[in-house]
């Protein structure tokens, strides 16, 4: 019989990868590891194919999973992202898969490890 603890780790851990498991949201966390940032500069990185709206809600996503975090200045937001679990696992897939940021972003993930 599985134990409660472990059950619930194995829930957090289902979790966390549901929160990350986006093309849009892994990207915006990785381009987040290189510091703070508004929506705007990361709809500008993530590409065109996205509105702010779909970006938002991504963004909301990763909020409520505890993944980001936000600090409003004026009219803006800006969202950062200090998990070292996302560190951690960004670092794991880019080791397995390659680089999965534009090169300007890489630097910072590497530097942490």
């Amino acid at each position: 019989m599985v134990s409660k603890t472990s059950k619930g780790r194995c829930v957090e851990a289902c979790e966390f990868l549901e929160a990350v498991g986006n093309p849009t949201r892994l990207l915006v966390l990785a381009h987040l590891l290189d510091g703070e940032q508004s929506v705007n500069e990361l709809l500008e990185k993530v590409g065109s194919n996205h509105t702010q709206a779909a970006l938002s809600q991504n963004l909301a996503k990763l909020r409520r999973a505890g993944l980001v975090s936000t600090r409003r200045e004026s009219q803006w937001i800006y969202y950062s992202c200090d998990s070292p679990a996302v560190r951690q696992l960004l670092a794991f897939l880019e080791d397995t898969f390659g680089d999965l940021r534009p090169k300007a972003s890489h630097r910072a993930a590497h530097v942490s490890r």
